[in-house]
């Protein structure tokens, strides 16, 4: 319940603990321990032909709270934890299985030993002991394979001493090196001294070409602009005279419309009027043509009508309108007025083609002049243009003569002052600064060859002395790491010798605790009886028991036999749970009374011999023993029947 372990070995495993035809069990306990309650539930079921553990059912609640589920060793960890025990420490000290009360005192010496050694941890001292020999070994290789890794371990000093004579012949050539360095630069800088001031005559140079380009450029741009000022000039003459001789046709133009126009005055027409007015009389004067011409048709009409009827009078004897009879008076009288009309319509017919015939020519004369002043019109806008044209050309001719004279000007001015602005540029002197840098370039060349040398020697010094620090360091420390190798496996030795000497001594102390704590025992439950005196031998743990003060016995009795093992199992018990710093609070004994009898009254010594226990809080005995369960302070009856067990609590 408390660890999961089976009894007899995971061999037989749990088989004996689930009951026949069931497929499952449940297992609860429930503890105290330093104020705390504990309660373990593990479950089993079958698998196959196998009993296991349900790992499903498997909890550990510390004061009811689930602190580990599921995993075997969470919760032997939690115990651990919680008790400071762990299965191994649990059946040797805490448990007395049934019939091993006796065993530890009647193992051989030899056997015994191992048994108490490991019990209380003195064998671990045995097993460091072995397991440091691999240390030791490890480290003696360790050691011996750097040795033969690195041969300069043994040569430390001359490598330094080397290291020492290469670091000052280095120190010497780079101080040779910075002194050729300086020297160096002192060139450079004159030589750079020199290409400043030939890069300063360059641009001097430069600036004189520049100069003489500028002037050229200023003189070819002057002369250029002379030639179009000239050439502008003489357009400017030419636009004047084109635009007189246009304004002279204007004015020849407007005297010939004046001309007309007085005409038109003459004709009865204002020339205020405009040329609108002369349109409108001639229209007048046409419409007046169409009337005339239009009477003379209505006359010539009449005339002809009147012909008719003279014509008709005379051939017959009736009136062609009225039909009536015709007298010789009456025809006289027609004939009379009709001659009359016919007359009278002639000479209006002449009057009308008088007037028409002199509307005509009035017509004529008008849409003449009207055509005329027209035309007139038409021509001086035309002229309009054609001036207005030209004194748009007159004006951009004078622009561009003004513009082109202002910048004849300013070229003349910007010519005197580039004259003016002639930079100062002797060519001897860039002969004699070139020299002067081929001389410093020579002596740099010189210099830096001897230069290029010693960096070349400093550089094969300087891989000579990191190869030989890189030795020396490499083999210093090396020596370091065998030292500090070696000082571990010192350490190492003395640890194992220490584990050695210290064995016999913590076990001569083991046992005086023990024989102290066993002799306590069988003073508290042998409080009546003789006294027993016991000793254990130092290298078995072997007791050697006295009653009273005489002699070492080789056989005990049985009653004082079971006290010394119980005594002997406490005494052990204790000495474990000190060495833990805790106390032995509790004692689980299973079937102690498993060899004793009724008779010799030794279950009943043994029941008081336990009772007497000091330092035990709580001993819990499982007994077939009827006598023995009447020692106890608190029986619990457990009964297996066919329905199961029965538990009663009997006191």
């Amino acid at each position: 319940a408390l660890f999961g372990r089976p009894l007899f070995g995971p061999i037989r495993g749990f088989d004996y603990l689930l009951r026949g035809g069931a497929q499952s069990g449940r297992v609860e306990l429930e503890f105290e321990h330093h104020e705390r309650t504990y309660r373990v539930v593990r479950g089993l079921r079958r698998a196959g032909k196998r009993v296991v553990e349900d790992a499903s059912m498997l909890e550990l609640y510390e004061d009811g709270k689930l602190i580990a589920r599921g995993k075997e060793r969470a919760v032997e960890e939690e115990i651990l934890g919680a008790v400071g025990l762990n299965h191994r420490l649990f059946r040797e000290t805490l448990w007395i299985r049934q019939e091993r009360l006796k065993e530890i005192i009647d193992l051989t010496p030899s056997r015994r030993r191992e048994r108490v050694d490991e019990i209380l941890g003195l064998v671990d001292l045995e097993i460091a002991w072995e397991r440091m020999r691999d240390y030791e070994r490890l480290y003696e290789d360790d050691i011996k394979g750097i040795l033969e890794k690195d041969p300069y371990i043994p040569l430390i000093d001359q490598l330094r001493k080397q290291y020492d004579d290469l670091t000052e012949r280095l120190v010497r050539v780079e101080g040779d090196a910075q002194r050729l360095g300086r020297e160096a630069e002192r060139l450079m800088r004159r030589i750079e001294a020199c290409d400043r001031s030939l890069n300063e005559l360059a641009r001097l140079e430069e600036r004189l070409r520049e100069w003489e380009r500028r002037r050229y450029e200023v003189q070819v741009n002057l002369t250029h602009c002379e030639r179009v000022l000239e050439e502008a000039a003489e357009r400017v003459e030419i636009s004047k005279n084109g635009l007189e001789e246009r304004m002279r046709e204007l004015e020849e133009l407007d005297r010939a419309s004046r001309e007309l126009w007085e005409g038109v005055r003459e004709l009865g027409v204002s020339p205020d009027l405009g040329t609108e007015g002369i349109s409108n009389f001639l229209r007048s004067l046409e419409e007046e043509r169409r009337r005339v011409e239009s009477g003379r048709d209505v006359e010539v009409e009449l005339i002809k009508e009147a012909r008719r009827k003279l014509e008709g009078i005379s051939k017959h004897d009736r009136c062609p309108t009225c039909l009536r009879p015709i007298t010789p008076d009456y025809r006289q009288r027609l004939l009379a007025d009709l001659a009359g009309k016919i007359s009278a319509g002639e000479r209006k017919v002449e009057s009308y083609g008088e007037a028409a015939q002199r509307l005509t020519e009035l017509i004529e004369k008008v849409r003449f002049v009207h055509n005329s002043l027209e035309s007139y019109r038409a021509r001086r806008g035309a002229l309009e243009n054609k001036l207005a044209l030209a004194q748009e050309a007159l004006d951009v001719e004078e622009r561009r003569y003004s513009d082109y004279e202002s910048r004849v000007k300013a070229l003349r001015e910007e010519l005197a002052a580039v004259e003016g602005e002639r930079p100062e540029f002797d060519a001897s002197l860039v002969d004699k600064i070139r020299a002067e840098r081929d001389s410093l370039s020579g002596q740099l060349a010189r210099v830096e060859g001897e230069l290029g040398h010693l960096r070349a020697l400093k550089g094969d010094l300087g891989d000579q002395v990191e190869k030989v620090k890189a030795r020396l360091d490499r083999a210093e420390r090396d020596r370091l790491l065998v030292q500090r190798k070696e000082r571990i496996l010192k350490y190492i030795r003395e640890f194992r010798e220490l584990y050695r000497r210290a064995q016999p001594v913590l076990r001569r102390e083991y046992v005086q605790w023990l024989e102290h704590i066993i002799q306590d025992v069988l003073s508290d439950i042998r409080r009546e009886a003789e006294p027993l005196t016991v000793k254990l031998d130092e290298e078995s743990y072997t007791p050697i028991v006295s009653i009273g003060k005489g002699e070492p016995l080789i056989l005990l009795p049985g009653g004082e036999r079971t006290q010394l093992a119980l005594a002997y199992r406490v005494a052990l018990s204790q000495l474990v749970m000190d060495t833990k710093g805790r106390e032995l609070d509790v004692l689980l004994i299973d079937e102690p009374t498993a060899s004793l009898g009724r008779e010799d009254m030794s279950i009943i010594k043994l029941a008081d011999a336990i009772s007497r226990l000091k330092g035990i809080r709580q001993i819990i005995a499982v007994t077939h023993s009827e006598d023995f369960a009447d020692q106890a302070d608190h029986v619990i009856e457990i009964t297996k029947t066919h329905a199961g067990s029965q538990v009663r609590v009997v006191k």
